[in-house]
């Protein structure tokens, strides 16, 4: 199972510390006095496919305590990643900004001048203080993710080359990163200043490894799951992918509770109940739909499509549960914070709030641009509707793929390429393929 560390060492691991001065935040409007401000939570689980979750209508018991967070929110059941992995996903939900325009896409090159405010700089900028606790090492500090934060806990053991172990084994767990974020709950409002709050729990990432009793929860026995998935490709025989999904599910259910806790510990029936609070995965993971596993690989559902969740405070008067099935991404979710919160949103953003959706308002369908670094040197880019989804290699100029979701969910009939023309509703996708920085996208060309 995945190495469960003392928080007592933690101290030589990682580093709670302002943003550096490398990290100087573009400029956000100042906003008047944030006296009587909710806080706001936003909570990610790395790799967490909504389909795999029991308020999506999957038949396991995997997320008793997020579906009692989600029968109390909005749940979004058409939300998408700007990309199939961590970086550039998160960095796009940080920036509200596809892939494209920030440039975090090449994860072993240091980050780059961001040329958009990122959400704890706005929050920051209107009076919050901000925080976040995080797990995953792909979203350290050196790639540019703690600008904006005054408290940046970027776990990340696995940069410890010291300590010996494989970096699957090397992450902080679940239990850990809850402590840790308790402690940033405990420090609200010390200062007389709301709380922006960001906790990324990674233990549903591969390797699958659940603790006991989870780890026998969804499957016969306690044989771990085969290790390094991500290098077994092709399909594999029935008993070891079985195994390998109530791995994956027996990891869901303990970061289910690890959940349940820190929601506890939000709003708990002893807390007012005046915080947003928003839940939601960088990306998804595959499981042979087309014909291999893990992220990182395609554009294609199993990998970016995301859990959404959010509620309002409980102050807000207007709102009540509900299901929206609008398309939206994860880039729509910075914008819907700031909306909730009653703050302003950069005009640089590319992404709307979602609060109309939330109110059952008219909410267009709006095209979401997805990216994925694929080899060495190209890019795979598309476009994602509720109902189509087309993508292509550069130069990006006319779709190799194409799906009409609507009676093709699995992505199973490429339309691309056959005899009868494709509607408009397509074609005026295309133009959307071309990369708004095509030096972004031809870095991977560089020595």
């Amino acid at each position: 199972m995945k190495l469960r560390l003392a928080i007592a060492l933690s101290a030589a691991l990682f580093v709670r510390s302002h943003s550096p001065a490398a990290d100087a935040p573009a400029r956000v409007p100042e906003t008047d006095a944030f006296s009587g401000r909710p806080d706001v939570v936003l909570i990610l689980v790395d790799s967490l496919r909504p389909d795999h979750l029991g308020c999506y209508g999957y038949e396991r018991d995997t997320s008793p305590a997020i579906d009692r967070f989600a029968s109390g929110s909005a749940k979004f059941t058409e939300a998408v990643a700007s990309a199939p992995w961590t970086q550039p996903s998160i960095m796009s939900l940080f920036t509200s900004s596809e892939p494209g325009v920030h440039g975090r896409i090449h994860w072993e090159k240091p980050h780059a001048d961001i040329p958009t405010p990122t959400l704890a700089e706005a929050f920051r900028a209107a009076g919050y203080r901000t925080a976040a606790v995080v797990a995953n090492p792909m979203v350290h500090r050196k790639y540019g993710f703690s600008r904006g934060f005054d408290e940046y806990d970027d776990h990340s053991l696995a940069m410890a080359a010291s300590s010996g172990s494989e970096p699957a084994d090397m992450v902080a767990t679940g239990d850990d990163v809850v402590l840790l974020a308790k402690k940033a709950l405990d420090r609200r409002r010390e200062d007389g200043r709301p709380l922006f709050l960001f906790v990324l729990f990674m233990d549903v990432h591969w390797d699958y490894l659940p603790p006991p009793p989870y780890d026998a929860l969804f499957a016969p026995d306690p044989v771990p799951a085969p290790r390094k998935i991500w290098e077994r490709g092709g399909r594999q025989p029935e008993p070891v992918e079985k195994r390998i999904v109530a791995a994956y599910d027996g990891e869901i259910r303990y970061e289910d509770g690890c959940v349940g806790a820190l929601l506890d510990a939000v709003s708990g029936p002893d807390k007012p109940g005046n915080a947003i609070v928003a839940f939601c995965s960088d990306h998804g993971d595959a499981f042979w739909e087309h014909g291999f596993t893990s992220h990182g690989n395609s554009l294609f559902e199993e990998e970016i499509r995301v859990p959404l969740m959010v509620r309002p405070s409980g102050s807000s008067g207007w709102f009540s549960p509900c299901i929206v099935t609008d398309s939206v991404g994860l880039i729509d979710l910075g914008p819907t914070l700031l909306d909730l919160a009653g703050l302003p949103v950069p005009g640089s953003w590319q992404g709307r709030s979602l609060v109309p959706a939330m109110r059952g308002e008219a909410f267009p369908d709006k095209p979401v641009v997805l990216d994925n670094r694929v080899g060495a040197d190209k890019f795979r880019r598309g476009v994602r509707t509720r109902r189509w989804k087309i993508s292509s290699l550069p130069p990006f100029d006319r779709p190799d793929m194409v799906f009409d979701l609507s009676g093709d969910s699995g992505e199973k009939c490429n339309l691309a390429g056959r005899s009868e023309e494709l509607p408009d509703e397509v074609r005026n996708l295309v133009p959307l393929l071309a990369p708004p920085r095509p030096a972004v996208h031809a870095e991977a060309d560089d020595p």
